[in-house]
C-alpha cells in the first residue's frame, strides 16, 4: 500500500513538473513574440491588422498564464517572469490604446451640431427672440425647446471602436483598470475641451463674468443657451454612448466613473456662468436673458438626470438644481426691478439693451411670471 501511495505521489509530482515545464516553455515563446512586436517603434495598430491581432492574442495568453500560475503552487521565479512579461505588454497596450483613441477621434463640426454662431445671429436682440414667435404661435418657449432633433454622433470612427473595446477589456481583466481608465479619461477630456471651443464657450471665472459689460454678457448668454442644449443632448449623449461601447461588459460603476471624470469640469463651466448671472447685480435689461437661462436649464434637467443616474453623478444633478434655484430667485428679483422701472418710466422709448418699449413689456411680464410658476 505504501509503495502504491509513493508511486501515485511520484506520478503526480512528475505530472506537475511537466505542466510547469510546458507553461515555462509557452511563456518563453509568448515573451519572445511580444518583445519582437514591441521592438518596432511604429504603432502596432498602424501596421498589418494581423500583427495587432497576434499581439492581442499573445497578451491574452500571458494574462491566462498569470491567472493559472497565481492559483497554483508555481515557483515564485516563474510567476515573477510571467508578471514582468504581462507588465511589459500592458505598457505597450496602453500606448496603443491612446493611439487609437487619438488617431480615430472624429472632429466636431459646428454644422453637424446645427450650431449657429455667426456674429450677425449673436447680435439679434430680444425683439427677434422666441418670445415674439411664441406670442404669435401660442406656444411656450419650453415647448419649442424640445422640438429640435435629438441624436448622437460618432465621436470615434466606428472602424476603431471594436479594437479599442478589446484593449480596454484585456487591460481591465488583467487588473490594469486604473491605467486604462485614466488614459481614456485624459484623451476624452481633450476632445471635450475641443467641443467647447467649437461651441465658443470661454472658460471664465465668476469674477470675470461679473466684470463684463452688458453687450458682451448678452452675447455670451445667447451662446450659453444654444451651446448648453447641444452640449447636453448631442455631445454628452454621444460621449455616454461611446463610454458604454468601450466599457460595455465592465461594471456600471466603472463606466459612470469614467463618464463623470470626463464631463464634470465642462458641465461646471456652464453652470459657473449661470451662477455668476444669478449673483450679479439686478438690472432690468437682463430679465429676459435670465428667463432664457432659467428655462433652458430647467428644460435640460431631465436629460442631465438621465446622464448621471447613479450616486457618483449626484453632485452634477445637485449643482444643476442649485443653480436653477438661484436663477429663479434672480429672475424674481430682476422682475421686481423691471416692474419698478416700468412704473417709473412714462416714455415710449425702450430700456438700455432692450428693444421693447415699457408698454410692450407689460404683456411679456405676465408671461414671464407664468413661466416661473
Amino acid at each position: 500500500m505504501r509503495e502504491d501511495a509513493n508511486a501515485i505521489r511520484a506520478s503526480h509530482e512528475a505530472s506537475e513538473e511537466k505542466e510547469m515545464c510546458d507553461i515555462e516553455a509557452r511563456l518563453g515563446t509568448l515573451h519572445e513574440r511580444i518583445v519582437n512586436l514591441n521592438s518596432d517603434q511604429s504603432m502596432i495598430w498602424e501596421r498589418d491588422p494581423e500583427e495587432a491581432s497576434d499581439f492581442l492574442q499573445a497578451v491574452f495568453e500571458v494574462h491566462q498564464l498569470v491567472e493559472e500560475l497565481t492559483s497554483s503552487v508555481a515557483s515564485r521565479e516563474l510567476l515573477c517572469y510571467a508578471d514582468n512579461t504581462l507588465q511589459m505588454a500592458m505598457a505597450r497596450l496602453e500606448d496603443e490604446f491612446v493611439y487609437l483613441l487619438s488617431q480615430y477621434r472624429q472632429a466636431i463640426e459646428p454644422e453637424h451640431m446645427s450650431f449657429r454662431s455667426s456674429e450677425e445671429e449673436l447680435s439679434e436682440d430680444f425683439s427677434s427672440s422666441s418670445f415674439e414667435e411664441d406670442a404669435i404661435q401660442g406656444k411656450s418657449p419650453h415647448e419649442n425647446s424640445r422640438s429640435s432633433e435629438e441624436f448622437v454622433i460618432d465621436l470615434i470612427h466606428p472602424n476603431a471602436v471594436f479594437d479599442i473595446k478589446c484593449i480596454a477589456e484585456l487591460m481591465i481583466s488583467s487588473k490594469y483598470d486604473k491605467e486604462c481608465c485614466q488614459a481614456y479619461i485624459d484623451i476624452r477630456k481633450e476632445a471635450l475641451e475641443e467641443c467647447l471651443s467649437v461651441l465658443r464657450m470661454e472658460k471664465l471665472s465668476i469674477e470675470e463674468v461679473l466684470q463684463l459689460g452688458w453687450f458682451a454678457l448678452n452675447s455670451m448668454i445667447k451662446r450659453w443657451n444654444r451651446a448648453l442644449k447641444l452640449f447636453i443632448r448631442i455631445y454628452l449623449a454621444s460621449e455616454r454612448r461611446l463610454c458604454d461601447l468601450v466599457f460595455g461588459d465592465c461594471s456600471e460603476s466603472l463606466k459612470q466613473l469614467c463618464f463623470m471624470e470626463i464631463t464634470k469640469g465642462s458641465i461646471l463651466q456652464f453652470l459657473n456662468l449661470g451662477e455668476a448671472i444669478a449673483i450679479g447685480p439686478l438690472k432690468p435689461e437682463k430679465l429676459f436673458r435670465i428667463l432664457d437661462m432659467n428655462e433652458g436649464l430647467a428644460d435640460l434637467l431631465t436629460d442631465i438626470e438621465s446622464l448621471f443616474p447613479n450616486e457618483s453623478g449626484s453632485i452634477i444633478v445637485v449643482e444643476c438644481r442649485e443653480v436653477l434655484s438661484r436663477l429663479g430667485e434672480c429672475v424674481r428679483g430682476t422682475f421686481s426691478e423691471f416692474k419698478n422701472a416700468i412704473e417709473s418710466n412714462t416714455s415710449t422709448s425702450g430700456f438700455p439693451g432692450v428693444e421693447f418699449t415699457p408698454h410692450k413689456v407689460c404683456h411679456e411680464l405676465h408671461k414671464g411670471t407664468c413661466r416661473l410658476q
